[in-house]
């Protein structure tokens, strides 16, 4: 079920590039080790060209895949800047109710 899991979240980040291919190693599919090596360089090879004009969407996918990539102080400062734009738009984030 992870491999699934990990294979479909593969092939989500892809589709995030537009037009860009990115490559598994046939073994990757089928070594849960493998893949686990993979999805960093993976993560790392997207948030090279990845765009988003929507700045919320842009901050939501980055932030992920800077968890991917292993770059956790990164994606804490993402996360941060998402939640400050989220209050400025969003009613649940600014009475600081969430759910």
């Amino acid at each position: 079920m992870k491999k699934l899991f990990g294979l479909l979240f593969a092939y989500g980040i892809c589709s995030l590039s537009s037009g860009q291919k990115f490559y598994l190693t046939r073994a990757s599919f089928t070594d849960s080790i493998e893949l686990s090596k993979a999805m960093p360089v993976l993560a790392n090879q997207v948030m090279v060209n990845y765009k988003d004009d929507n700045r919320r969407s842009y901050l939501n996918n980055l932030f992920r895949l800077q968890i991917l990539a292993g770059k956790y102080s990164d994606a804490n400062v993402t996360i941060d800047t998402l939640r400050n734009i989220s209050k400025e738009s969003d009613p649940q984030f600014k009475t600081g109710y969430h759910k």
